[in-house]
């Protein structure tokens, strides 16, 4: 056996499950019109094939609907077209059998012989015609049309019950679309539904006007009569017109059949109770509404917000403490090492630093030469590579160049000897200076080398050398114009070269200061370390250089420590009141440094500013919850405190400090 369901066209793919799961007959033919929402989606027709599949049961559909069929085809579910489905279902279609009344409740009309004998008796084709008279007036014909009588509607109550065995024909049926308790596509009902013996359904039948009212009091099958032909053709006209309509018509509320046409009873046996009485459909909720509803939402949490910010009390309380600025002059003792357990008020513990460091500059020659002719000079690097003893010259040696060109020595030099480095020998190295042996201005050479020509023809030739760094300088072929080194020029040189090394230590020095160590200035010390390398005097040249080695010492302390004991002494005379220091500038005065001692003397001059010390965490515990008496009373035990000012927030709703520690804040009045 088989059963056929129709499907609206905007039916979803829920309620064509239920209808599914509802049947109990292995094949199940689906009639689906146009534009169907359940033939537009291919997820909707997969969990149509699945739910299939996991009852058992074959579907098949049957639509006008091309793209449809095609799209169910795709996903595995069997088709056929409407018209070539219809034509097979009528050659199988069986005569209607007569409708089945209580004893004694036969209709007038059918136990009356004449009008039985008055009407025809033709065989009626209980399915609808053909797809291609659909919509045409020879849909329904003209004299079944004239011969029905007229109609009008009984109320019966009637008990649903199951399908005769009798009937045996493949008939096409009304949907039934009574509702199933769901709780998800693919899954059987979680909820048991209502018993269907205890359902009791009222529907609309039509019947002749000669009927009467039948109220069936026991469970018996409702069948249609078929008293005359008349009544046949009366009811395969109203079955066609219903088809046509559920093809033809539009997918929208105001054009849906009425709900009493919906529910007409079909031609087969069994009448299942509809639930097409009752409204299925939802009133779509307006988009401005919903819209409506968010920015109301927002709003009330906007003003929820707004509230607990504004109306949550705040309390903010300013501390103005004592405060006192002093000038204050103590004598003091810096000591690197100061004894253990010495609590001396003038003594402080201060750091010598130390460094040995080279100093270089360059100077600008201002006095004339009045020598016709001039010699250039230079100064060159010798090595000694012969041996590990030293190499006395004597001035006047000659050094010689590549070209020939020949200088000597302006006074006599040792070159040392050879030393071992890291298991490296070493050449020794001295600086001298060279004189050209003859004027002029091709003596003016760049740097290159020079051989000793006393040692040619020994193993020292190969093993003294001298190299230049500077392009030599000086040499001239006569006139008033050049420039020579003076005396004046060489000690104005050396006296900025002093200046010059100490602004250079004092710098290196501070490189090394730890946070809070400042420099006693006046305890610097500069000595000069070996002779400094000077030009000759007389020499030739716009400039010149000018190199000296110094070592430097000095002493430093640390400010804070300087601080703390100025506080001691000077503390202001309030009871019970600590103060400490937020400022002071600090002046050295009469420094003495003992370098061989380690010890420093000096004075101090300070400027010193003091404020009484406030517990901000304890006083805030004692301000909670108190009012303006409290706040007062407060003060009053704290001597370190000057004024306390507090403000709330919001002003105009509280005048007490709130309670809980996270709404009250402390702060001073110079972090302000």
């Amino acid at each position: 056996m088989a059963q056929t369901f129709f499907i609206d066209s905007d039916e979803e793919i829920i309620s064509v499950i239920g209808q599914l799961r509802k049947s109990s007959d292995p094949e199940n033919y689906f009639v689906f019109p146009k534009r169907s929402l359940v033939l537009q989606s291919a997820v909707n027709l997969r969990l149509f094939q699945r739910e299939a599949e996991k009852q058992g049961k074959k579907i098949i559909i049957v639509s006008q609907d091309e793209t449809g069929r095609q799209l169910a085809e795709r996903v595995g579910i069997p088709t056929k077209d409407y018209a070539a489905e219809i034509g097979s279902l009528r050659q199988e279609a069986q005569p209607m059998t007569d409708r089945i009344r209580p004893e004694g409740r036969q209709s007038a009309v059918a136990s009356t012989p004449s009008h039985r004998d008055a009407v025809p008796e033709r065989h009626v084709d209980p399915l609808m015609p053909a797809a291609n008279r659909i919509g045409s007036d020879s849909f329904a014909p003209a004299s079944e049309a004239s011969t029905a009588l007229p109609l009008r509607r009984a109320t019966e109550t009637i008990m649903p019950e199951s399908r005769p065995e009798a009937a045996t024909a493949k008939r096409l049926k009304i949907r039934d679309t009574s509702p199933r308790y769901q709780t998800a596509l693919n899954s059987k009902s979680d909820i048991r539904p209502p018993r269907e013996e205890a359902t009791m359904t009222r529907r609309h039948v039509v019947e002749p006007v000669e009927s009467r009212v039948l109220t069936t009091e026991h469970h018996q099958p409702y069948r249609p009569a078929l008293d005359t032909a008349v009544h046949s053709t009366q009811d395969f006209s109203e079955r066609n017109q219903k088809l046509q309509k559920f093809f033809n018509r539009e997918a929208t509320a105001e054009h849906r059949p009425p709900v009493a046409q919906r529910n007409a009873p079909s031609m087969r046996p069994e009448m299942v109770p509809s639930r097409s009485s009752v409204s299925s459909g939802r009133a779509p909720v307006s988009s401005w509404k919903t819209a409506s509803s968010i920015v109301l939402s927002l709003l009330f949490l906007a003003g929820v917000g707004a509230a607990v910010y504004f109306l949550v009390p705040k309390a903010t309380v300013i501390v103005t403490p004592h405060d006192i600025t002093r000038d204050i002059t103590a004598k003091y003792e810096g000591r690197t090492i100061a004894p253990i357990g010495d609590k001396s008020e003038n003594i402080v513990p201060v750091r010598k630093i130390e460094k040995s460091y080279a100093t270089k500059l360059s100077g600008e020659a201002t006095g004339k030469s009045s020598a016709g002719n001039q010699k250039a000079r230079g100064t060159i690097i010798i090595s000694n590579e012969y041996s590990s003893d030293s190499q006395p010259l004597i001035s006047t040696t000659r050094f010689e160049t590549s070209e020939g060109k020949v200088f000597r020595l302006a006074e006599s030099v040792t070159v040392p000897g050879m030393t071992i480095q890291n298991g490296k020998r070493e050449a020794g190295v001295v600086e001298a200076v060279v004189v050209a042996d003859a004027a002029g201005d091709t003596y003016n050479i760049d740097p290159t080398a020079f051989t000793v020509p006393g040692f040619k023809g020994s193993a020292k030739y190969d093993k003294f050398r001298a190299q230049s760094t500077k392009a030599f300088t000086g040499g001239g072929a006569g006139g008033d114009g050049m420039m020579s080194i003076t005396k004046e020029d060489i000690d104005k040189s050396v006296q900025k070269l002093k200046e010059l090394s100490k602004e250079e230590f004092l710098a290196a020095v501070k490189q090394d200061l730890l946070p809070e160590e400042r420099i006693i200035d006046d305890s610097v010390e500069i000595r000069e370390d070996g002779t400094p390398t000077l030009p000759l005097i007389g020499s030739i040249g716009e400039s010149f250089d000018i190199e000296q080695r110094f070592d430097g010492k000095v002493f430093v302390v640390s400010e804070q420590a300087l601080k703390d004991k100025l506080a001691e002494k000077n503390q202001p005379e309030l009871k019970d009141v600590a103060f400490a220091v937020i400022g002071a500038t600090l002046s050295f005065e009469n420094v003495v440094p003992h370098y061989d001692e380690n010890t420093v003397e000096f004075s101090v001059q300070s400027v010193l500013s003091l404020e009484s010390v406030v517990m901000k965490d304890a006083l805030r515990e004692e301000l909670l919850g108190q009012d303006e008496q409290g706040i007062k009373t407060i003060l009053e035990q704290h001597p370190e405190i000057k004024k306390i000012e507090v403000n709330f927030t919001p002003e105009f709703l509280f005048r007490s400090i709130p309670n809980s520690t996270s709404r009250v804040s402390v702060i001073l009045e110079k972090d302000l």
